[in-house]
């Protein structure tokens, strides 16, 4: 499957706005356990991940198709599991995403607090308040399915959220401050 989102960091502020502006269709709790060799993961945009959620555990594997700015593309592939294994198996990996992989190890993991809010048939609204080391962040997700509706910039612009070229995904943001706290 391809997942495509749109991407917008959220000031605290901005995020207790929005949670207030739906009637939202689903809350949940989920978190993200992230794996990597310390080297090639990090450097090649492929989150591997196994997401504990609402009693189920997926591995999930997300390979970069293209990033413009803020708009993610990625082909997403998962499998459910039993648990939460401290390494995968790279051969494992290999066969499930059709690229070579090494072995990986747990470095991590984020806990997200989700509202999900279906603007049409074609489009998720995802709201994320997510904790990891010692951050809290937060996020807007706009999933879809073909072109984007232009109804959704109306809505952004009206909440006065600026799209930005430079947004990072959990994944990335989770390494980046993983790194910063190694390097202290």
């Amino acid at each position: 499957m391809i997942e495509k989102e749109l991407k917008i960091l959220l000031t605290k502020e901005q995020f207790d706005c929005l949670v207030k502006q739906f009637e939202w269709d689903q809350i949940r709790t989920q978190v993200n356990y992230y794996y990597t060799d310390n080297n090639y993961i990090k450097n090649s945009g492929i989150t591997i991940r196994v997401r504990e959620c609402n009693n189920t555990i997926a591995l999930q594997l997300k390979v970069p198709v293209s990033e413009q700015g803020a708009i993610h593309m990625k082909q997403e592939i998962e499998t459910f599991i039993n648990e939460i294994p401290q390494k995968i198996d790279g051969d494992f990996l290999s066969k499930l995403c059709s690229v070579s992989l090494p072995d990986v190890s747990l470095a991590g993991f984020m806990v997200t607090e989700r509202y999900i809010y279906k603007w049409s048939n074609d489009i998720e609204i995802c709201l994320d308040k997510n904790k990891y080391l010692d951050v809290e962040d937060y996020e807007i997700e706009i999933e879809y399915k073909g072109n984007i509706d232009e109804s959704i910039f109306d809505f952004l612009n009206k909440n006065n959220i600026e799209i930005k070229d430079d947004v990072k995904g959990k994944c990335g943001r989770f390494f980046s401050h993983l790194l910063k706290g190694e390097e202290q």
